[in-house]
């Protein structure tokens, strides 16, 4: 019999804030930060999530070890710092 376990890494959830540019604010806002980060081709499993609080300009996201790698290049690219 195989079980269908996922690994570790993919059902521990992570949560990390990332500050947002103007540059792009406008199109997450609009979006949502989860839609935005989902046409980039991130995955939300089951109790993930990624909001755009307004208030700071931050992006927060919950979601695996493997997503959070992913939000980062994604972010990367589009000129954030991504702090530890």
């Amino acid at each position: 019999m195989v079980s269908g376990q996922e690994s570790s890494a993919d059902t521990e959830k992570i949560t990390r804030s990332y500050s947002i540019p103007l540059t792009i604010s406008s199109d997450v806002r609009k979006k949502g930060a989860k839609k935005f980060l989902e046409e980039f081709g991130v995955k939300f499993p089951e109790g993930s999530s990624a909001t755009y609080l307004a208030n700071t300009g931050k992006i927060l996201v919950v979601n695996s070890s493997d997503n959070i790698k992913l939000i980062e290049k994604i972010l990367h690219g589009m000129g954030v710092a991504i702090t530890e």
